[in-house]
């Protein structure tokens, strides 16, 4: 089985090496008649025309091998494991905050990672506040209802999962006779707050 593995492995990667290289030698095809065609140019309109020729014909051959290299990694959330009995269960996948705005570009620096437990009493309202961080939580007990300065709310129960709002100043209020549990994931930057107090 070792074995079997390895020569589909070997075969793999020597199939892609030969697409790249096919791409290489197309590509050094078109460079070489290119400069054939140069060689016999008399005019600026025809240097320029031959220029732009030969870059369409490399950005051509370079998505075709980028898309190879990607193509060649399959993304598996069960690592592979499901038939050991792994469950996968996607919670959220998305571009967009809670409110319906798209998600900011990552802060540029050292990438940091926070993870909070955080336990709010039934009936108590949070301070208004804001997060400069990209963050999504889990419901795990209660219900959370929150609010924006705006007017938009929104309401997660047990289970849920949610991406939050970003520089946006809001609030949250754990509604019902249950405490509200949730899991927080910050991606921030280090040295950067995740959350800040507002009026």
């Amino acid at each position: 089985m070792l074995r079997l593995l390895a020569d589909k492995r070997v075969g793999t990667l020597y199939s892609r090496y030969a697409l790249y290289a096919f791409f290489s030698l197309s590509l050094f095809g078109t460079c070489l008649g290119s400069f054939e065609h140069w060689l016999f140019c008399s005019s600026a309109a025809m240097i320029d025309e031959v220029i732009g020729m030969l870059m369409k014909r490399f950005v051509f051959a370079f998505i075709m091998a980028l898309s190879l290299c990607e193509n060649g990694v399959h993304a598996d959330d069960g690592h592979g494991a499901q038939s050991l009995g792994v469950k996968i269960e996607e919670l959220v996948k998305s571009t967009h905050e809670w409110n319906g705005q798209l998600l900011p570009s990552y802060p540029s620096g050292q990438p940091e990672i926070k993870v909070l437990r955080i336990k709010i009493p039934a009936g108590i309202t949070l301070p208004w506040h804001y997060h400069p961080a990209i963050n999504a939580a889990v419901i795990l007990e209660g219900h959370l209802q929150l609010f924006a300065k705006s007017g938009v709310t929104k309401i997660f129960g047990p289970g849920e999962a949610l991406v939050e709002v970003v520089h946006t100043v809001h609030a949250g209020k754990a509604i019902g006779p249950d405490d509200v549990e949730i899991i927080v994931f910050y991606a921030g930057r280090k040295g950067s707050p995740t959350t800040v107090l507002s009026e």
